[in-house]
């Protein structure tokens, strides 16, 4: 019997947000999954140098290829130190707006690359122990 497909899971390391987002795609229904769990999420796939851009696109597509991962959710979150801190925005709105964009450069680029995968997108936002979260479209 072939097991599950699991999710990927691209979300930010830092402590204050991991073990929710953890907890959030289990209430999503993810009982299987990869965890790519870098420093500001998203900002490697997108804003690193071209080599380790090209380090972590390998790495999905491993999974992609050896695991069958056909669904991928992201969660980028509020005060992510990668990208400047809460104090880089005027706003909360304004962060999550910038978050936002950066979902929809990543679902570009992965829709692209691997054929028949679904990319979804959440901004976590609040204080840590009582977080919400956000589909990011």
């Amino acid at each position: 019997m072939r097991p599950p497909r699991p999710a990927l899971v691209i979300c930010c390391k830092d402590y204050r947000y991991i073990q929710a987002t953890q907890r959030f795609v289990r209430r999503q229904g993810v009982r299987w999954y990869d965890l790519k769990a870098t420093a500001g999420g998203l900002r490697a796939l997108q804003d690193a140098p071209p080599l380790v851009r090209r380090w972590i696109f390998k790495d999905v597509q491993l999974v992609y290829q050896l695991h069958g991962v056909r669904r991928i959710i992201i969660v980028q979150h509020q005060d992510c130190a990668a990208y400047g801190g809460a104090q880089a925005f005027d706003s909360l709105q304004e962060e999550r707006q910038f978050h936002q964009r950066q979902f929809r450069r990543a679902r570009r680029l992965l829709s692209r690359a691997l054929a028949g995968v679904r990319v979804e997108g959440f901004f976590a936002h609040g204080a840590p122990g009582r977080l919400a979260f956000a589909a990011l479209r």
